[in-house]
């Protein structure tokens, strides 16, 4: 090394050849002072964030710890205090219950029998009003029960004879 002035620095090696060319020393201030200031920028960056960061700290560490915390408490809880409860079961009286059963179904059979009695009673008042009074007149006239009664006497007649006479066997008859 050579040194020509306190300013003035050179530096040589073989091979592996290092070269810082002279510099001045208020050269050398300067970008310490540069490194400096952007050495300060980034603090006051990172410190502008820090109310951040410790805000994303206790979100995603401190409240799950707490978290855990509870939910390990309520499982160390002690165990209800036990109570003896006594209980007396009765047994009921099987002929009040029979007798009971047997009022409910005989109530039950006349409400129904009651029921379907207005029901039946209405619905032939509906078709009595149905049907033109003129024919329950002449259905139950002399004359068409006449023809009934005879129209019934001589089938009668007819079915004995034709049996009697065995014509039904060989199938004359329809």
């Amino acid at each position: 090394m050579n040194k020509k002035d306190n300013t003035d620095l050179t530096e040589e090696k073989t091979e592996n050849s290092v070269k810082v060319e002279p510099t001045s020393a208020q050269e050398s201030t300067e970008r310490i002072n540069a490194w400096s200031g952007l050495l300060n920028s980034i603090a006051n960056v990172l410190k502008s964030f820090a109310p951040w960061l410790w805000a994303l700290v206790v979100v995603i560490v401190i409240i799950p710890l707490v978290g855990q915390l509870v939910i390990a408490k309520s499982f160390n809880a002690p165990p209800p205090e036990k109570r003896e409860v006594t209980i007396q079961v009765k047994s009921p009286d099987w002929n009040k219950v029979d007798e009971a059963i047997k009022n409910g179904l005989q109530t039950a059979n006349e409400n129904t029998k009651n029921y379907a009695e207005q029901e039946l009673q209405t619905w032939v008042d509906d078709l009595i009003t149905k049907v033109d009074p003129g024919f329950l007149d002449w259905y139950f006239g002399y004359v068409n029960q006449k023809e009934i009664e005879y129209k019934g006497f001589f089938t009668a007649i007819k079915t004995g004879v034709t049996n009697l006479i065995g014509l039904t066997n060989i199938g004359l008859t329809h």
